[in-house]
């Protein structure tokens, strides 16, 4: 069956070996977040801002060149709920060449462990203007692999982080 939308959700999370003050300060903060946290595309035309509070936004933009053409990528967040070194819950909008392709509402969770501190993702998205087979199949897989790859990435910055603290 062909549709043009599907809706789902993600759900993962991975233990860092860091305190949540510092897990959360990846988050809050805007030059420690964009380390870590970007679109695909070229670097150079990687720009992201964030205004960290209820209310506030994130912006994220890049270009993809996409074998024989390039596409715009803008992510959009609003921060709807805040409660420090615990929880952020936002919506997001995902636009490929203006077309809204991906909306949101995600909550990140903070909880400390022995080890540190078990950072949760939970995510329920709708996906827009279907590709491939127009199955679904490589939205689903491209929002869980995309989850993955956002937290591994968090995962190296916060280990780098923990590494220059040492030094």
């Amino acid at each position: 069956m062909v549709v043009d939308s599907i809706h789902g959700t993600v759900s993962q999370e991975i233990v860092v070996a860091v305190p949540p003050a510092v897990v959360w300060s990846a988050f809050a903060d805007a030059d420690f977040r964009g380390s870590w946290f970007s679109l695909p595309g070229d670097r150079n035309s990687r720009s992201h801002e964030l205004d960290f509070r209820v209310g506030g936004e994130e912006l994220t933009r890049s270009t993809f060149n996409n074998i024989d053409h390039l596409e715009r990528l803008e992510l959009r967040s609003r921060l709807l709920d805040i409660d420090p070194q615990r929880r952020i819950t936002a919506t997001s909008t995902f636009r490929l060449n203006e077309v809204v392709r991906i909306v949101t509402i995600s909550s990140t969770t903070f909880e400390p462990t022995d080890e540190g501190t078990r950072v949760s993702f939970l995510e329920q998205y709708q996906c827009f203007g279907l590709v491939g087979d127009g199955s679904g199949d490589q939205e689903r897989g491209e929002r869980e692999g995309g989850t993955r790859f956002m937290l591994r990435r968090l995962s190296i910055a916060l280990e780098h982080a923990a590494s220059a603290a040492k030094s």
